[in-house]
């Protein structure tokens, strides 16, 4: 479970999932500015079962990133 971070202006990718089962997030905010290369705001890799939710993902490239998964849910209800 992650609640209430804040990352601003990270380089490449803030916040990321690897191998992960049940995840839940809420209320998290990334955020970079729109002319910034290669910024993702979440990866989310090999990763089952994860929900997003009350939160605020701005970055310049990917908000969210999913690669390589076999989830069984992918649940996303961003602000």
């Amino acid at each position: 479970m992650l609640n209430n971070l804040t990352v601003q202006n990270g380089q490449k990718i803030h916040v990321t999932f690897d191998h992960c089962e049940n995840v839940q997030v809420s209320k998290i905010q990334v955020t970079a500015p729109e002319d910034t290369p290669n910024t993702d705001g979440i990866h989310v890799t090999h990763t089952q079962d994860i929900k997003i939710s009350d939160s605020v993902i701005g970055t310049g490239s990917f908000s969210v990133m999913y690669l390589y998964n076999y989830f069984s849910s992918f649940l996303i209800d961003l602000d």
